[in-house]
């Protein structure tokens, strides 16, 4: 027993030998494993994902069917048709007999004009302050005492008429006749420009033309200041812009005439639009004389 017991253990020396043998020089030869997570018991049964798989088929038939239309309806396109022109009928007729052609014609009876009743209403352009201004710095001095009258509530043919007996160089009044008679305050600056020319206008104001004249100095001085659309600066533009300027401070459409002279009901009824929302102001509380008129570079003469 001695002896099988001594060849046992030299077996298991052999046996560990080699073992150690094994792992010190072939280890490379074997596949090396690592265990990532130890065997468990799953609770939910292994199967396929049917629902994923029949979207995923669902989308991929639908795409196919839409390239087959796409394809069968290219392949199958008829080219269009070219659009087919009706052409009229042409009829040609017998020439006409000599004995018609000699034939007279009755005289045609001439189409009598229509007249158009409707009430006109031309819109002026309103000017502002700073391009009165302008207007003011080109014009010579017949032409600012024209523009200064009009923005004090005179109209051309009242400035035109206008002479020395009617203004009030004391008080700074200017009387006026006529259909519209009235009393108006003139600035300080037309004042001055008028004692320029010996306290009155420096016009004759007993010419007939002189109104037409002075419309023609307002159009060059127009032209002259540079101003976009010069045609629309008139005598009548000129008097709106004053207009407007009072009715937006709140006047009273009743007491406009008081300033302005008679105007037509639908004429003073149209500035209706520039009154403020509120309640109508008096004379005696807006500012009569226009901003343009308030310059000290007004009375240099040109």
């Amino acid at each position: 027993m001695k002896t099988d017991l001594e060849g046992l253990e030299k077996l298991y020396r052999e046996t560990q030998e080699r073992l150690v043998q094994l792992e010190a020089g072939q280890q490379e030869n074997y596949p090396q494993a690592a265990i990532i997570s130890r065997a468990h018991e799953s609770f939910k049964p292994i199967r396929p994902y049917y629902s994923r798989d029949a979207l995923i088929i669902l989308a991929g038939s639908v795409i196919l069917a839409l390239l087959t239309v796409w394809i069968a309806d290219y392949l199958t396109r008829k080219p269009d048709s070219k659009a087919a022109f009706a052409l009229p009928e042409i009829h040609i007729y017998n020439p006409a007999a000599k004995e018609m052609l000699d034939y007279p014609q009755p005289a045609a009876k001439p189409i009598e004009q229509q007249h158009n009743f409707a009430l006109s209403s031309p819109e002026l352009r309103e000017l502002s302050g700073h391009q009165l201004r302008t207007l003011l710095k080109v014009s010579n001095l017949k032409a600012k005492q024209l523009i200064g009258c009009l923005l004090s509530g005179l109209t051309l043919e009242e400035a035109a008429a206008l002479k020395k007996q009617h203004i009030d160089s004391e008080h700074a009044l200017v009387n006026i006749g006529g259909a519209s008679v009235r009393t108006l305050a003139i600035s300080h600056s037309l004042l001055l420009l008028l004692q320029k020319s010996g306290g009155h206008p420096a016009w004759e104001g007993d010419n007939p033309s002189i109104a037409d004249e002075l419309a023609a100095l307002l159009a060059c001085a127009a032209i002259d200041s540079g101003l976009t659309n010069p045609e629309e600066i008139t005598a009548d533009a000129i008097r709106h812009s004053y207009i407007a300027y009072l009715v937006r401070q709140g006047l009273r459409l009743s007491e406009l005439e008081l300033i302005t002279g008679y105007l037509e009901p639908a004429i003073l009824a149209s500035y209706r639009s520039y009154s403020p929302p509120q309640q109508g102001r008096g004379i005696d509380d807006i500012e009569l004389h226009h901003p343009a008129l308030i310059d000290p570079e007004l009375t240099n003469a040109s």
